[in-house]
């Protein structure tokens, strides 16, 4: 398996979580969303300008820029 932060997924590619900085306060609003080790999350799309980026992880989307899509280590599914 393949590991990437979050800003590297395409668009429709799904990953499991696998680690983040939980001492950062945007990781800590991720959490709140449901973004946790383990969990699966999928890449939806991008604002025109390419940020912020937008995420979905069971049924709830949440945008965040890139530059903090960066502090989350995931690992990219299988196609």
């Amino acid at each position: 398996m393949k590991v990437v932060t979050l800003a590297q997924l395409k668009k429709g590619q799904s990953a499991k979580v696998i680690s983040m900085d939980q001492d950062n306060a945007v990781c800590q609003k991720l959490l709140n969303f449901g973004v946790l080790p383990q969990r699966r999350v999928r890449y939806v799309k991008s604002a025109p300008m390419g940020d912020p980026l937008e995420f979905e992880v069971e049924g709830t989307h949440f945008s965040v820029r890139r530059q903090d899509a960066q502090t989350v280590l995931v690992e990219v599914e299988a196609a």
